[in-house]
């Protein structure tokens, strides 16, 4: 006989709370929108309890920032950024299906709607709806840098 330890969540539960995520997503980027750096302050005062007079850093600050910075959270950030930019440039040039290996076995892809019957597709594909980073702005983000700003800069 089976035992279970534990049982996943019902999949309407799921789909309630992505239904959630997706309106409070939705608000927040409308208001961004429509209200700009005020909307982003009050944002930053309610999740992270941080502001300043203004949220655009300076050169010298962005320097005081990677200084703080070990060379491997340097050396880990300047890789994300090739990364993302190598991906962004195939992409760019692209307006069919692609799928790209920046590394060996990180295989990055996209998917027009429409084009070709899924059907057909040897591989199988998971689509994701959406997806955007978050760096707190005092450097607390899992495996952020300590220096939450020059993340958020980046």
């Amino acid at each position: 006989m089976t035992r279970y330890l534990k049982r996943g969540r019902a999949e309407s539960d799921k789909q309630s709370d992505d239904s959630q995520v997706r309106t409070i997503v939705e608000g927040i980027i409308a208001d961004v929108t429509r209200r700009g750096d005020d909307a982003v302050r009050e944002l930053s005062v309610k999740f992270d309890k941080w502001d300043r007079e203004s949220y655009r850093l300076s050169d010298s600050e962005i320097r005081g920032c990677i200084a703080q910075l070990s060379k491997t959270n340097l050396d880990d950030i300047r890789f994300a950024q090739q990364q993302v930019r190598n991906f962004a440039e195939h992409q760019r040039t692209s307006l069919r299906d692609i799928e790209v290996e920046t590394l060996p076995g990180v295989v990055l892809g996209q998917e027009y709607p429409g084009q070709f019957c899924g059907l057909l597709r040897a591989r199988r594909k998971v689509s994701v709806a959406g997806v955007g980073p978050y760096v707190r702005a005092d450097g607390k983000s899992g495996r952020g840098c300590p220096c939450g700003d020059l993340c958020a800069a980046v």
